[in-house]
């Protein structure tokens, strides 16, 4: 096979895998209509033309937002909270009474398989490989960090957040931070994001706001909250600059 039929060949797959990205995820949004629609909406005439092709509305933006090679390469699951989130944000916009925490919750969901999936899977891996198995401070960040290595439990927002800002301000380290530390001399990709400034900022105002604990366990988010909330982890689809596709940005796309 030549070098031209070769690459008729991968633009033939390329194009089908697109399809079949953008068909999933219309799926994603028509499912997730019907089950709101059916669990917790009760329809209105009032709600007038706002709820009009809101399935349309939702796919194509967040189609345009990631683009078609991002829509390939991103976690299903991360797709799939984004999708809800999004639905369960536009209802909310013309029912108060629905639950503005639904939309917090997906919201979350996705950026804890992100934060999964992106960082912590191959810090795993590299704490495993340097036998770094065991605990010796008590410290809750530390003890955490353990639970994460050698429990396959997840690594929350928040104490992401603590454990960035003790690299950036280059307070004392124990023996998993220090791991940790390592791990991102060895992934700069991960590192360049994580530590930015920008990221760390945006980060530390979703932190302080306490929308993914404690105001979340109190069951008091409101509108206002929630909408920026989802400014700081998705910007509206409008701009790049947000928590989600800053952790997407880590893995560098294949073509």
């Amino acid at each position: 096979m030549n070098e031209l039929q070769t690459l008729q060949r991968e633009n033939r797959e390329l194009i089908q895998k697109l399809a079949i990205a953008r068909k999933w995820m219309s799926s994603q949004v028509q499912e997730n209509m019907r089950r709101i629609t059916a669990e917790k909406v009760l329809w209105d005439t009032t709600f007038g033309e706002d709820l009009d092709h809101l399935d349309e509305r939702i796919e194509n933006k967040i189609y345009d937002f990631f683009g078609e090679i991002l829509l390939m390469n991103i976690p299903g699951s991360v797709i799939e909270n984004i999708v809800s989130a999004e639905v369960n944000y536009y209802h909310l916009k013309v029912n108060p009474n629905f639950d503005w925490l639904s939309v917090i919750s997906w919201y979350h969901k996705a950026l804890d398989s992100l934060v999964e999936d992106y960082i912590i899977r191959d810090f795993r891996k590299f704490s495993k490989k340097h036998n770094q198995d065991d605990l010796h401070q008590n410290d809750p960040l530390e003890k955490a960090l353990h639970m994460v290595v050698n429990k396959k439990y997840i690594l929350s927002l928040w104490r992401l957040f603590h454990l960035i800002q003790r690299l950036r301000q280059n307070k004392k380290l124990w023996d998993y931070e220090l791991v940790f530390k390592e791990y991102l001399t060895h992934h700069p990709d991960v590192s360049e994001v994580i530590l930015s400034d920008s990221f760390y900022n945006l980060l530390k105002e979703v932190v302080d706001s306490q929308v993914f604990w404690k105001k979340r366990h109190e069951w008091k988010i409101n509108f206002l909250e929630t909408r920026e909330a989802r400014t700081k982890i998705i910007w509206r689809f409008k701009d790049k600059h947000c928590l989600i596709y800053s952790l997407i940005a880590i893995k560098k796309i294949d073509f």
